[in-house]
C-alpha cells in the first residue's frame, strides 16, 4: 500500500470503521504495515546518524592528522631555523674570535717589527 493510502486508512476516524471481521482484519494489517514502515525508516534514521558520526570522526581525524602533519613540519622548520641560527652564531663568534686574533697577530707582529727597529 502506498504510505498516502496508509496514512488515509491510519487517520480513518472510528465512525466510518466497519465492525465486520473482514475489516478489523484490513486495519489490524495496516497497522503492522504501519508499524514496519516506522521501523525500516528508524533503521534508515539509524545507519544515517551512524554515517554522519563516521563522517565526523574522519574529519576530526584529517583535521588532527593534519594538525600533528602541519605541527610536525613546523617543528622540523623550527629545528632546522635553530640550527642555522646557532651555525651563523658560531660563524659570527668564529669572525671575531678570528679578526681579533688576527688584530693581536698584527699588534704582536708591530710590537715585534717596533723591538727589531729598536734593537738595530
Amino acid at each position: 500500500m502506498s504510505e498516502v493510502m496508509l496514512h488515509a486508512v491510519l487517520k480513518m476516524p472510528p465512525e466510518l470503521w466497519g465492525n465486520d471481521a473482514l475489516d478489523q482484519a484490513q486495519r489490524a494489517a495496516r497497522y503492522v504495515e504501519a508499524s514496519n514502515l516506522i521501523t525500516h525508516l528508524q533503521n534508515i534514521i539509524d545507519i544515517q546518524a551512524s554515517t554522519i558520526d563516521d563522517l565526523r570522526n574522519r574529519l576530526r581525524a584529517m583535521h588532527i592528522s593534519k594538525s600533528c602533519s602541519t605541527h610536525s613540519q613546523a617543528e622540523k622548520l623550527e629545528s632546522q631555523l635553530t640550527m642555522y641560527k646557532n651555525a651563523l652564531e658560531l660563524i659570527a663568534t668564529d669572525k671575531a674570535d678570528w679578526d681579533k686574533a688576527t688584530a693581536e697577530m698584527e699588534r704582536d707582529g708591530l710590537k715585534l717589527i717596533a723591538q727589531a727597529a729598536l734593537n738595530i
